[in-house]
Formats: C-alpha cells, sequence, structure tokens
C-alpha cells in the first residue's frame, strides 16, 4: 500500500492544480459564500442587538467567525456521490475498476483535490469579511496543527457517508434523494448555521452523539474556542466514527463489486 501512496498524491496534486486553472468557478462558489455570510452577519447582529452579549456562551464575534468557518468548510465539499451514481448507471465503474489503483483511494484523491482549492478560498474570502463585520478572532496561531488535523479527520468522515450514498446506486434507482436528505442533515445536525449549543437539552444530547457533528460542529468550535482536552476527545471520536463509516463504506462497495461481477458487469 505504503508502495502505491506517491500514485495516489500524484493524482490529488494533479487534480487540484486542475482545480485551481479554473479560477473563475472557485470565485463564482466564493462569491455565494460571501453572500450567505453577509446576509447571515446581519440577521446575527440583529438578534444580539436585542438579546444579550451572549448567547449559550458565544459573543457576535464568536458566532460570527463561527459561521465563516463552517460556510467554508460546508459549501467547499463537492457531491461526489452524484459522479459515482453516474460512474454505476453508466458502467463506467467496471472499466475503472481495471484500473491499476485502489478505486476508493483514487475517489479519495480526487475529492480532496477538488476540495482542498475552494476550501482555501472560501476561508481566506470569508476571513476577509468576517475581520471587517466583526473585527479579529482571538486566536492562538499554535493551534493550526491540531485544527488542521480534525479537518482532515472529518473530511475522511464525509467521504466514507458520500461514497456510502454514491455505491448505494447499485440498488437505488436514484441516489439524488439520499444525497438531499444527507445535506439537510449536515445543515441541521451537522451545526452548519447554528452551533448544537443552541439545541434544546434533549436534542442537543442526540445530536452530539451523532457522527454529524464531528464533521463540522466540533471543528468550528474548536476554531473559536481550542481546548487541548476538548480537541483530544474529538479526535477520539471522529476516529471511531472514521472506522464506523469506513466499514460500512468498504461493506457497501465489496457488495457492489459482488452485484457487479454476478450481472456480468
Amino acid at each position: 500500500m505504503w508502495k502505491s501512496f506517491p500514485k495516489y498524491t500524484k493524482i490529488f496534486t494533479v487534480t487540484m492544480s486542475n482545480t485551481f486553472t479554473y479560477a473563475f468557478d472557485i470565485l463564482l462558489k466564493t462569491t455565494f459564500v460571501l453572500i450567505l455570510l453577509y446576509i447571515l452577519t446581519h440577521l446575527w447582529k440583529a438578534a444580539y442587538e436585542h438579546g444579550s452579549t451572549r448567547i449559550e456562551g458565544y459573543s457576535l464575534s464568536d458566532m460570527l467567525w463561527y459561521l465563516m468557518f463552517t460556510e467554508a468548510l460546508v459549501t467547499s465539499r463537492g457531491r461526489p456521490e452524484e459522479k459515482i451514481d453516474q460512474e454505476v448507471k453508466s458502467g463506467n465503474i467496471a472499466y475503472m475498476l481495471n484500473k491499476p489503483y485502489n478505486y476508493l483511494l483514487f475517489q479519495l484523491s480526487l475529492w480532496t483535490g477538488e476540495f482542498l482549492p475552494q476550501l482555501i478560498t472560501n476561508f481566506f474570502a470569508g476571513s476577509i469579511l468576517i475581520y471587517f463585520m466583526a473585527g479579529p478572532i482571538n486566536f492562538n496561531f499554535l493551534t493550526i496543527v491540531p485544527l488542521i488535523i480534525t479537518v482532515i479527520f472529518a473530511t475522511i468522515m464525509e467521504f466514507f457517508i458520500r461514497m456510502s450514498i454514491g455505491l448505494s446506486a447499485f440498488w437505488l434507482e436514484d441516489v439524488n434523494m439520499a444525497s438531499f436528505i444527507y445535506y439537510k442533515i449536515i445543515f441541521v445536525f451537522g451545526g452548519m448555521l447554528i452551533p448544537l449549543d443552541f439545541f434544546p437539552p434533549l436534542l442537543k444530547k442526540i445530536a452530539v452523539n451523532l457522527p454529524f457533528g464531528f464533521m463540522v460542529y466540533e471543528p468550528a468550535k474548536l476554531f473559536i474556542k481550542f481546548d487541548w482536552i476538548h480537541f483530544l476527545y474529538v479526535i477520539k471520536m471522529q476516529s471511531i466514527w472514521i472506522l464506523i463509516t469506513g466499514v460500512i463504506c468498504y461493506f457497501i462497495y465489496s457488495r457492489g463489486l459482488r452485484r457487479l461481477n454476478i450481472n456480468g458487469g
């Protein structure tokens, strides 16, 4: 496996280079994120003006920087399940499986190569906007590496879930509905727009034990309020969920291959 690592690294770097080539597409998506952040900024400013200076321990500045992080992260992630769905339906997956690489690692290299340039651009542009609208964040640069680790782990979890949805095309006529439902789950239970701390006690208790919060909410919370003990907890839980989602993804993948072989693919 380690001998094949340079192969996937090359796929990643070439994909990332190609993604940067289409700079207009990246800027267009980033513009949408900035418009959304601008609207949300004014909504939350209105909420804080008619309330306390802190809501569930979040100041207005905390809230806006939290939103910047979650929006930059979630909107940067593509939808590989749609591509997988088309490959399964067209039969192209049978040809791709004959290539000299692991199909899952190949897709991971492609996805991260497309995801990273958009994330960098979204984060940079979003940070400038929120800086001028909410002021600087109290950030310790020594926490950059731990934060990057949580984002990497969150990305791997996201990949396994989205690949599972895409590979379900072996059984489902259309995976778009499953993808739509998943995105809405991230929207709510991932803490994309509202931190899970704002949820009613029972709903929060359920949400914090699901994997979705560890893909969005927890990295964003560490970004604005880093704590080493909580970081270790997040890494532990992310590792557990990576194992669970990875096993599920591989199971669906192996069953799909078996179904493909049985049907003469």
